[in-house]
This record gives structure tokens, sequence and C-alpha cells, in this order.
């Protein structure tokens, strides 16, 4: 009787003993397991930053985002992600940010010099006509972009130093058209905000950006919605995608010149997202915020657009929830993530200008008001960067960091 309870301890203890040690190993297969996922957010301007809602509920729900593919205002919202902004401060930054502003050329007009104010008098345009190689040059879109870019390397600053797309925080994609080939252009590396900028040139508002050769203008005239690139980019199992398209307008509100070259923009978007669409799998979500009366310029209602994203992925939540890990193991997928640079604003050792007008290299270098040694500030450097513009000789004046021998450049 003794030993028949020995043995039955015995057999029961190393029963116990087993399971204990397949325990770890099958949870952490169970993970490793898990499907892969990838994010497509689509083009819409305003309507675009509906996106960081979706973005928080993926977060509240501990839903792993492998790789993200973005087109348009999708491409910086997607981009920001990708270089480890949270989807609560891109809430709070979307909100702060000074949207008329951004969508103008140089500083405020009361900082202006004389000159330049007396020639936009004459020209009814802070954009206007110049003079190159002997003839008049026509500006290539309302706007060329200068805020709007500067703002981008402002908040996509903790990713200056990576060019290489893939060793973003997720892997990521933006996409642009080539204006001259009409076909979609998908953007693995550079600059981050450049990217952005180019994949949201908004056909005759914005000027399309010259990048690698070729003119690139918003990817939503080629593919708003970047189903294949997402899925070339990280082979998902599961794709989540978010379209947050304008649909067409009535006749009625086709009264100017505006607003019908953004009817024949919204045209070629609704076509190629539906052909995107139709390759969607039972597998995937689809996710479409009931954006109604919020148009692409909305920017004003930010905060609307935020909440009415959040709803739309509360509605899929059943299928999302399908996705979520558990708290440990989404800990452990965000910790696997490269690091995030905290510093934003690093010593500067040396400053390199590349200037192609009848200004001296000295005449800009003092107007920068950047000292090799000192800390980057990124709003007085954009203050700086603005009033060169407003001098009136260029189309652009930007900025890039860059590291050599182990130093950091402007």
């Amino acid at each position: 009787m003794y030993n028949y309870r020995t043995y039955r301890s015995l057999f029961w203890w190393l029963f116990t003993v087993v399971l204990l040690a397949l325990a770890g190993p099958l949870a952490a297969d169970t993970a490793s397991n898990r499907p892969r996922i990838g994010l497509v957010l689509g083009g819409g301007g305003a309507r675009g930053i509906a996106q960081v809602g979706v973005l928080q509920m993926l977060q509240e729900l501990r839903v792993p985002v492998d790789c993200i593919a973005g087109t348009s205002m999708g491409s910086i919202v997607g981009g920001l992600y990708a270089s480890g902004m949270t989807p609560e401060q891109m809430t709070e930054t979307v909100q702060r940010i000074d949207w008329p502003a951004a969508f103008t050329d140089g500083p405020p007009r009361a900082d202006l010099p004389f000159r330049t104010k007396q020639q936009q008098r004459v020209l009814l345009t802070n954009n206007g006509v110049g003079i190159k190689d002997g003839g008049v040059r026509l500006p290539q879109g309302l706007l060329q972009g200068q805020n709007l870019l500067l703002l981008l390397q402002e908040l996509a600053l903790p990713a200056a130093g990576i060019r290489d797309f893939d060793k973003l925080q997720v892997p990521y994609r933006a996409v642009a058209t080539d204006l001259a080939t009409g076909e979609s252009v998908v953007l693995k590396s550079g600059e981050l905000a450049m990217a952005m900028r180019a994949s949201m040139s908004i056909p005759s508002a914005l000027a399309p950006v010259q990048l690698d050769g070729k003119l690139l203008a918003d990817g939503g005239v080629s593919n708003n919605v970047p189903v294949d690139v997402v899925r070339e980019l990280c082979h998902p199992d599961v794709i989540i995608v978010v379209d947050v398209g304008s649909p067409l307008a009535p006749a009625s509100e086709l009264n100017s010149l505006l607003s019908i070259t953004g009817q024949l923009t919204t045209i070629l978007t609704v076509r190629n997202a539906q052909q995107q669409l139709k390759t969607l799998g039972r597998q995937d979500i689809l996710i479409t915020p009931d954006l109604r009366d919020l148009s692409s310029l909305a920017f004003d209602r930010s905060g609307e657009a935020v909440t009415i994203g959040y709803a739309a992925a509360e509605d899929k939540r059943t299928e999302l929830s399908r996705l979520s890990l558990s708290p440990a193991a989404y800990q452990a997928h965000l910790a696997a993530r490269p690091d995030r640079l905290e510093n934003h604003h690093p010593v500067i050792d040396f400053i390199r200008i590349r200037n192609d007008t009848r200004l001296s290299d000295q005449v800009i270098e003092n107007q920068l008001q950047v000292k090799p040694g000192e800390p980057l500030n990124p709003e007085k450097l954009n203050r700086n960067l603005n009033m060169i513009h407003g001098m009136g000789d260029f189309q652009q004046v930007t900025y890039s960091l860059v590291e050599e021998e182990g130093k950091t450049g402007l």
C-alpha cells in the first residue's frame, strides 16, 4: 500500500513538472505564431486625421502592427506612428497645430521685408511668378509647401537620422505618384519628412516634390489605399485597412476651378481605391469612418475626426479583439521595436549651406542664428528659415540633419 501511494505521488509530481516545463515554451510559441498584421492608412486630407482614433483603439486592444503603408494624410499619420509617436501624442499634436499657418508659405506677413510685401501686393500671391534662366516661371501649385515641410521635419525629428524605413519602429512605406508616368511610387528610404510631404502633394494645391530624379505628386492619384504595398512589405496574414477617401461632390458644388480640379482628382482616387479594396480577403478588416460632412480641408475639426475614427474602430471591436495579445505579450512586442531617439535637440557640430541664389552663404548663415556647439531648437530654426524664405529669393528653404564621423551637421 505504501509503495502504491509513493509511486502514484511520484507520477503526479513528475506529470506536474513536465506540464510546467512545457507551459513556458507553449506560451512563447503562441505569441510568436500570432498572425502578422499589416496596416493600410488611406488619403483624405483632414479626413485622414480620423486614423489617429483608429490607432488609439488598436493600442487599447493591444493589437500589434507589424508594418504600415500610407498615402497622403495616411502617410503622415503612419509615418509619425512608425517613428515612435504614440496615438495620445498624435491626438494632442493634431489639435495643437496651427493648420492655417501650416498651409501657407513663409513667415507671417508682418515679418516680411518691405520689398516682398510690395511684390505680393502686385502679384496678389505669396508664391507668385518668378524669373529663372531668362524666362517667366509659374508656380507648380498654389503653395510650395514651405511651412508644411518644416512642420513635418519638426514632428519627425526623432527619426531624422534614419534613412532606411525598415529600421523605423514599425517598417513603413509612403506612396506618391510619378507625374511623368502616372505610376505610383513607393518610398522606402530617405528623409521621412520629405517622403510624407511628397505623398501629400495635393494636385494644384501643393507643389510636387523633386525626389530621386522624379517629380512626385499626391499618392492618392495612383494608389489611395495601398493594400498591395503593405502586402509586399511584410506579407501579413491580416490586413487592417482604413479608408477615409472623400466622396464625389454633387454638380451644384462644382462652381470653381479648384472644385473641378478636386473632383477630377477624387474620381481617380475613388477608382483606384475600389480596385485595392476588392483584393481584401475574409480575414482582413476594413474600417470606414463615418465622416459625413467633414471635408478634406476641415483641419479645424481635427478633434472631431479623431473621435469619429475611434468610434469606427469600436464598431469593429469584435473582429479586432481576435488579434489582441495578452498584456505581457504586447509589452514584449513593443519592447522588441528599435529604440526611439528621445533627444530631439541634438548639438549641432557643423553647418553646411546649399545655395543657388544671388545671396552669399554668409548672409544666409547670419539669418540662421544657429551656432556650432549649441543644441538644435527646431521652433527657432523654423522661424529663421521662414525669414530667409521671406526674403523673396527662394522657392523653398529647408534643412536636414546628417551624421558624419560621429558629428551632427545641419
